[in-house]
């Protein structure tokens, strides 16, 4: 039975719609994905007619589906592979955890972008990953950082980032790991608990919750395995959303740490200034940034879709 609320449909009738219309379509998980990837589209000038829609439009038919969008893509993907009624639908699914194995470091068994029929993964953990390169950082904070001290800040940056992105990982791990909310830690880590010594960073948190203990037991535990990893590996497998959220907190500490000798109060209201921007802001400037750089010839954007539609 068809179930229509509002602009949404259920599963079914969303595959009716694909196999009634001609239109090419990608389908992906939420709605900050569609941004990016439209804009990509736009950006590389590829099929102007193709639609972009989210499963978060979608009416889950099942007690799984209702409450996983990622759910909803793999239902649809698995009723419509192989069959030449829907080859003109496609979909981009975050990778999360997928083909990763962590012993005494993490292995990424995913070398290049992976599919299955239409279905495509992302390299990373979520399509935000592809901004975890050091030049679309260094462009996509810039154009936010209102600070005399802009450029010592991410000279410092650059310096302890893949310091950042080994604490981004193992704090991803450690809530997978404990099974807490991956919204949990970015709720209790501030700029305040980044702390410098020379050029090495360090995470310092005293918060001694039962939940915040829970975690930082399994951070201190994984941590010594992501230290031994390969960077590549390491800049994948961190959650898109946390890694966003604490580089720009490490971002603020690197703003105090270089300006407090010269005004500690100025400092410590630019780094609280970065630091309170809202996460949607720091995602755009880090797509425009990415997508410039995709501007100039590189492959860093799922290409197998992008060459599939084209």
């Amino acid at each position: 039975m068809m179930s229509v609320q509002g602009n949404k449909v259920d599963v079914g009738t969303y595959i009716t719609k694909v196999k009634m219309s001609r239109k090419v379509r990608i389908l992906v998980e939420g709605p900050h994905d569609k941004v990016y990837l439209s804009n990509l589209l736009d950006t590389l000038k590829v099929n102007a007619r193709i639609k972009v829609e989210t499963a978060t439009n979608l009416i889950g038919d099942c007690p799984v589906t209702r409450k996983n969008n990622k759910a909803k893509i793999m239902k649809i993907h698995e009723k419509c592979k192989n069959q030449s009624a829907y080859s003109n639908l496609y979909y981009l699914c975050d990778r999360e955890f997928y083909k990763f194995e962590i012993g005494d470091k993490i292995e990424d068994l995913m070398d290049e972008h992976e599919s299955d029929y239409n279905l495509n993964w992302t390299i990373g953990h979520s399509l935000e990953n592809y901004f975890l390169n050091p030049e679309i950082i260094n462009v996509g904070f810039s154009f936010l950082a209102h600070t005399q001290h802009k450029k010592e800040a991410l000279t410092k940056l650059s310096v302890v980032l893949s310091q950042a992105l080994n604490i981004v990982a193992a704090i991803t791990l450690a809530a997978k790991d404990a099974g807490i909310k991956f919204t949990y830690p970015c709720s209790i880590i501030k700029w305040q608990n980044f702390k410098f010594q020379g050029d090495t960073l360090q995470l310092c948190v005293t918060n001694t919750e039962p939940l915040a203990a829970k975690l930082f037991s399994k951070y201190d535990q994984i941590k010594p395995a992501v230290d031994a990893s390969d960077k590549k590996a390491i800049a994948r497998i961190c959650r898109g959303h946390t890694a966003i959220v604490l580089l720009q907190r490490v971002f603020s500490a690197c703003i105090y740490n270089v300006g407090q000798d010269n005004d500690k109060d100025t400092a410590k209201s630019d780094a609280d200034n970065f630091s309170s921007l809202n996460e949607k802001h720091i995602s755009t400037a880090l797509s425009q940034a990415w997508i410039s750089n995709i501007s100039n010839e590189t492959n860093n954007y799922p290409k197998p879709l992008i060459d599939s539609v084209a």
